[in-house]
């Protein structure tokens, strides 16, 4: 992975050059096999992950209480994977598994978490950013269930 496909990331939009590199450093880059999983349902999380190429599925897997897996959505480049364990301190909410074979760059979560506390400026644009990632999702979800209300009775 070049630094180039690392730094054009949507998450470090506005964030200096040399943040960048800093931030660069302290993660890894790594590859996964189509139908690879990188994350289990209920797991402690241990990574955060930025989707450099590839395709990726977020799905529930199936359990004795799910009867079937359920697909909640396809990401590739440009999105996070973990973001929601880094926020709130939980166990994985969904599984991911490799649809293709596909670039990441991963940091630990405390990795992550120092790099945000110790430089308050690029936190603030990295969690500004992140944020911005998770409301465009969340207004998109809106949007399928919307499809679902009735139409206006003519009267």
């Amino acid at each position: 992975m070049s630094y180039e496909e690392f730094s054009a990331h949507p998450l470090l939009s506005g964030v200096s050059d040399d943040a960048a590199r800093a931030m660069h450093e302290l993660g890894e880059s790594v590859t996964v096999a189509p139908g690879e999983e990188l994350m289990h349902e209920g797991d402690e999380p241990s990574f955060f992950y930025m989707v450099l190429s590839g395709e990726l599925e977020v799905f529930l897997p199936m359990t004795v209480d799910r009867f079937s897996e359920v697909k909640l959505a396809s990401v590739n480049r440009g999105a996070c994977i973990g973001e929601y364990s880094f926020i709130d301190q939980r166990r994985l909410s969904a599984s991911v598994r490799a649809l293709t074979e596909a670039r990441l760059f991963r940091m630990s979560h405390s990795d992550f978490q120092t790099f945000i506390e110790e430089n308050r400026d690029t936190g603030f644009l990295v969690l500004r950013n992140l944020l911005g990632t998770l409301v465009k999702r969340l207004r998109a979800a809106n949007e399928e269930f919307d499809l679902f209300t009735l139409p206006a009775a003519d009267f």
